[in-house]
């Protein structure tokens, strides 16, 4: 369930990335990877309140921040920008996912460096899988089944291997 939740959110996420404007697509990202990290906890029952959720923005804020602002930049330039974009949005998502699971599932809270590392890893293989869409930007719907079929293949641990 937690990674049925995680493809979701990053396909959704993908597709709020193609707003052309750098800026106006940080709220609806940080609202939907928010709306996640819940759904997951859920799927944990593991209760958030006010301490635990400092604990989660602490954990999750500086790291995750930088990468949506580079998210962000990407959409000036560089190989066509809604790639870079959508498939950065997306990846972040996913870690951030993966993370809480872990997280809610095992009390484990990966290392910034663990973390750096998966969000590289995800970005790249996403973005080799988008650039196949070409250079146009395709429809939300195709980005977004793009997206999820790309994570669907994408294995970030070998205990977990996503059936989704």
């Amino acid at each position: 369930l937690a990674w049925r939740s995680i493809i979701s959110a990053s396909s959704i996420s993908a597709a709020i990335a193609l707003i052309p404007l750098p800026v106006l697509d940080f709220g609806p990202l940080i609202i939907n990877q928010s709306v996640m990290v819940l759904g997951i906890a859920r799927v944990y029952n593991y209760k958030i309140n006010l301490e635990r959720a400092r604990e989660l923005v602490v954990t999750f804020g500086m790291g995750f921040l930088g990468r949506m602002l580079f998210q962000e930049l990407s959409k000036l330039g560089g190989l066509p920008g809604w790639i870079l974009s959508a498939a950065i949005a997306a990846s972040t998502t996913v870690v951030m996912g993966y993370a809480a699971a872990e997280w809610f599932e095992k009390g484990q809270k990966l290392s910034k460096e663990s973390l750096n590392q998966l969000t590289r890893k995800v970005t790249s293989q996403l973005v080799e899988s988008l650039k196949s869409l070409g250079k146009r930007k395709p429809s939300r719907d195709k980005l977004q089944q793009a997206v999820a079929d790309s994570l669907k293949e994408i294995t970030i641990d070998e205990n977990r291997k996503p059936d989704a």
